[in-house]
């Protein structure tokens, strides 16, 4: 049970709130290295040519074109909902909750971290009930699974410089 809920905790780390897994994460990573790639891919079409078409590779019909757009299929449709299914996927064999995640808002609008002003309202919303500390602990007990948090009920002033860490309960998972 430790170890599921630690992966999960990697797993939301990395595929939501800008992770490297995330919708744009991976779109900005994809980007980049096919951008670094893209010259030799030039190159290399130019130099087998095209292999089924007998056109000049580096027209639109030709295989520099097939590659761009396949590119494309991959930063505009594929990435875009491969996170949704990876989640879905480690959901199927337990290795992540059934229950979404503590959302933050500041002020009404939703922020996952970074600084706020003085006086700062922060509020969470999650379809369980929610647990968080203010110091920066888990909210949970290792090993028992016990909240050690308080129990979220409504809109928390943040005077100073906090750390909050907050999970959701439903019956015993978190």
């Amino acid at each position: 049970a430790e170890f599921r809920l630690l992966f999960a905790d990697r797993l939301h780390k990395f595929s939501f709130n800008d992770g490297v897994l995330s919708q744009g994460g991976m779109r900005g990573l994809m980007k980049s290295l096919m951008d670094w790639v893209s010259e030799a891919m030039y190159a290399e079409t130019a130099r087998w040519g095209d292999l089924y078409e007998y056109t000049d590779p580096t027209t639109p019909a030709g295989d520099w074109a097939m590659w761009k757009r396949k590119c494309d299929w991959i930063l505009d449709y594929y990435l875009m909902e491969r996170t949704f299914f990876v989640v879905e996927q480690f959901r199927g064999i337990g290795l992540y909750p059934m229950i979404e995640a503590p959302v933050f808002s500041i002020n009404g609008a939703y922020q996952h971290g970074g600084e706020v002003g003085p006086g700062a309202v922060l509020t969470m919303s999650a379809g369980a009930n929610v647990y968080y500390t203010l110091d920066g602990r888990d909210p949970r007990e290792y090993g028992t699974g016990n909240a050690t948090g308080t129990l979220y009920g409504g809109a928390i002033a943040l005077t100073r410089s906090t750390w909050v860490k907050a999970r959701s309960l439903s019956t015993t998972n978190w």
